[in-house]
């Protein structure tokens, strides 16, 4: 064996050895029982809107790993949705905190009959259900369930402590830390200037510095020249293991000569404030980055600072020169260092090394569009043309953004390429599309706008949508609504190309591995985990296919054999998965599915299905 690749080999047999640790055998135990703790995201990484609540706990790709009670407590909640955590299990210990376990793919068999008697009374998949402290009680160590991947894209166990508030702590510091010797990563810096006169280097534009393939930058990095206020972004990333997964790092701090002007501590947050996830990242670069500095509406725990680079009045930096030091440390203490000097000045000139860079605009926008606009996180530069219709937005005037900001929309046509596109995915146009512009929108919630144009659709009203445009495909984003100024309109959650189309088209439904219209259903697998019984018959898919508005989970109408049965929508694999019932006999019996998109188009399968006890070859 090759010397480089025999050290490998050694230490990730370190690592796995390390981490089988307990992280604190007098309180706590680890969720699962694998050999290796591998982490696929971390506490408080950034999710849409929100912030991730808890670690992902790699599960080898697999599902049906028993998960465990990590303390003496018990169940307070469990609930079954077809989004966001799908099947998940919480946890109480006596002192108050929560434990949560989702993505589950099964329940314990006492979990399991709650639910079943509950949806027996509701006839729905998704439940909900709460318990008093004490009435179902559970030992550190006892199976609560398998993991699987309900609610999400793929298998891993999502993980959760909360404290008596339902604040989400960071599990890392709770008991919960594995091993880690990997530093963050500082991968690369952005400046910005904040008004139109500020100027950065010799271009006056958005300037980058970055190191190749996402390798740390070096301790100390060329001289930039600024003048005026101009802010700063960094990409940062932490690993923890050698499967190499992005984390956030635990701690942030950003010092000016010396001096700490902002800091950022992931340790706790309230889930009322997912919210303020808009307010520390910038995403219209290649990759997301965190702003270096608080903003006045973060209210997160932790973060410390001010608005630093307006200066003591608003006008920048002293002239001279200053060092910008960023630091970023993860829980185990591992440290990553960077820093720049900046020479302010009135008049920056050329720096080798640094090359000139641009704000990306959200695709869609007509060609020219935005002839002699200049597009900044902070401000909207250049002619107000007669077409653009500008909103001021301020949280004082009771707009849902946490601080003030400019929207500006504009009717448009659907570019040819997202025409097509609409088409393919049975979405006819209507006329009706506008396209919202924003250097930053720092929304609370969704806002209410107005179509600056509209052209009533001659279809059903409910069959309208709207839809915003990714570059690549339509999403369904909101409901046609009466705007604040009583004209139709839409809830904006982001900029860019919107329109009114029409979903023309049910979903398609198919069984797959059914021939002739009969699917053969083998018994299920023989149950190996104390207190989990498996289902009699093996679990199969009904799978389904719209592009359009999307499924609507709660229309699902099964039968068999002409009585109601219960499903689970599995929305990110575009199925419906079937258990049928353990009463069900072997033989011959009839599968009736009814399913509909948002908009009410509907379809219905039947199939035969035979049950046979013998199994079935693979």
């Amino acid at each position: 064996m090759p010397a480089r690749r025999l050290l490998t080999t050694l230490f990730c047999l370190l690592m796995t050895a390390s981490s089988l640790a307990a992280p604190n055998p007098g309180r706590v135990s680890w969720p699962l029982d694998l050999p290796t703790r591998y982490l696929t995201s971390g506490f408080m990484e950034h999710r849409p809107g929100r912030f991730h609540a808890g670690l992902d706990l790699k599960t080898r790709g697999e599902t049906g790993f028993p998960v465990y009670a990590v303390a003496d407590g018990s169940i307070v909640r469990v609930r079954a949705t077809a989004r966001a955590y799908g099947r998940a299990v919480y946890l109480q210990a006596a002192d108050g905190t929560t434990y949560v376990y989702a993505h589950l793919s099964r329940f314990n068999d006492e979990l399991r009959a709650r639910i079943a008697a509950a949806r027996a009374r509701s006839g729905r998949y998704r439940t909900e259900l709460y318990f008093k402290p004490g009435e179902i009680p559970v030992s550190r160590g006892q199976v609560l369930g398998l993991t699987g991947q309900s609610g999400t894209a793929g298998p891993h166990l999502h993980f959760e402590v909360r404290d008596a508030a339902q604040r989400p702590l960071n599990p890392l510091a709770r008991g919960f830390a594995v091993q880690d010797t990997f530093a963050p990563v500082i991968s690369s810096l952005h400046a910005i200037p904040m008004t139109p006169a500020a100027r950065v280097g010799a271009g006056g534009d958005i300037l980058v510095v970055s190191a190749p393939g996402g390798a740390a930058l070096g301790d100390t990095l060329p001289e930039l020249e600024i003048s005026g206020p101009v802010a700063f972004t960094a990409r940062v990333v932490d690993h923890v293991d050698v499967r190499g997964y992005r984390l956030e790092p635990e701690q942030l701090t950003v010092q000016l000569d010396g001096r700490t002007v902002y800091r950022a501590d992931n340790t706790v947050f309230a889930f009322d404030q997912g919210s303020r996830s808009r307010l520390e990242w910038y995403g219209r670069f290649a990759r997301r980055e965190r702003w270096l500095h608080r903003r006045p509406a973060d209210d997160v725990p932790g973060r410390r600072g001010t608005v630093w680079p307006l200066g003591s009045d608003g006008s920048g930096l002293a002239p001279g020169l200053h060092h910008l030091t960023v630091a970023v440390r993860d829980h185990a203490g591992n440290l990553a260092r960077t820093v720049l000097p900046l020479r302010v000045g009135e008049d920056p000139g050329s720096c080798p090394g640094w090359r000139p860079d641009t704000l990306t605009v959200a695709p869609g926008l007509p060609r020219g569009a935005l002839d002699g606009v200049r597009l900044n996180p902070f401000f909207v530069a250049g002619p107000n043309a007669p077409d653009w219709t500008v909103r001021r937005l301020d949280p004082a005037g009771g707009d849902p953004v946490l601080e003030p900001a400019e929207l500006r929309l504009r009717p448009v046509r659907i570019p040819p390429a997202a025409l097509v596109r609409a088409l393919a995915q049975h979405l006819e146009p209507t006329g009706t599309a506008a396209y919202v512009l924003s250097g930053d929108l720092p929304l609370e919630s969704a806002l209410p706008v107005e179509f600056p144009a509209w052209e009533e659709p001659a279809a059903d009203p409910g069959r309208w949508r709207v839809y915003r445009w990714n570059g690549e495909d339509w999403q369904a984003v909101s409901d046609v609504i009466t705007g604040p100024g009583g004209k139709p309109g839409f809830k904006l959650t982001a900029g860019g190309l919107h329109a009114v189309l029409v979903d023309v088209r049910a979903p398609d439904l198919r069984l797959p591995g059914a021939r002739d219209g009969v699917l053969m259903v083998a018994p299920g697998p023989r149950s190996t985990v104390p207190g989990v019984t498996f289902p009699r018959w093996k679990i199969f898919p009904v799978a389904f296919s719209e592009q359009g508005s999307g499924i609507d989970p709660s229309s699902a109408e099964v039968t068999l054999d002409g009585v109601p049965l219960v499903v689970e929508p599995d929305l990110p694999r575009a199925r419906l998965l079937v258990e049928l019932p353990a009463r069900t006999s072997p033989g011959s019996h009839r599968l009736t599915v009814g399913l509909s998109d948002v908009c009410g188009n509907r379809s219905v399968g039947q199939w035969n299905l035979e049950c046979t006890e013998e199994g079935l070859s693979p």
